[in-house]
């Protein structure tokens, strides 16, 4: 019986520790997901100001243009 204890305890560290490096495996799969979530994030902001500016100069051509027809 007494035998049997520290084998007990052996199994709980071993399954502890599978555990463990089952839950670090899951976390450092749920960083790579965020850090590629937040690099597609990140690129499509810089498509937005890209395009915004892009807006900004056609809106100013578009004025250039109708001050030049009122002369």
């Amino acid at each position: 019986m007494a035998s049997m204890e520290p084998q007990k305890a052996d199994e709980n560290i071993l399954k502890q520790a599978e555990d463990q490096k089952r839950q670090k495996e899951e976390l450092h799969a749920k960083i790579l997901r965020l850090e590629k979530d937040l690099d597609m994030k990140q690129k499509l902001e810089l498509e937005i100001k890209q395009l915004q500016g892009k807006l900004n100069v056609l809106k100013h051509m578009k004025d250039d243009d109708e001050d030049a027809e009122v002369y």
